[in-house]
């Protein structure tokens, strides 16, 4: 995921990110996702959205990870968005807005 570590929003980021690491050490405590231990993947931003759909980018095609969330701020998570509307298969967030009236459809 993308998180502002660094810049304006750095202090929310890392509360954030804190949050999603409780969450992840809570789940593989119970045996992880589908039998299979969550492990975070993370990058700083800069809270600068610039940076964000490299980040994605890169997620998803370097690390080739399963799952992406949003990172902390409207300002991060909106070039997020527009980075994986465009795949297949989509981040798993994004998959009920298809289903919402007046959605278009994916690219």
């Amino acid at each position: 995921m993308s998180m502002s570590l660094s810049g304006g929003l750095a202090g929310n980021g890392r509360a954030a990110l804190a949050a999603q690491q409780i969450w992840a050490s809570d789940v593989n405590a119970k045996g992880g996702l589908l039998g299979r231990p969550v492990q975070l993947v993370f990058y700083d931003d800069q809270t600068n959205g610039g940076q964000v759909p490299g980040i994605y980018t890169k997620l998803l095609d370097v690390d080739k990870v399963d799952l992406v969330t949003s990172p902390y701020a409207t300002a991060m998570i909106a070039p997020r968005r527009a980075c994986g509307a465009r795949r297949k298969p989509r981040p798993a967030e994004e998959m009920d807005w298809d289903r919402r009236p007046g959605c278009p459809p994916p690219t």
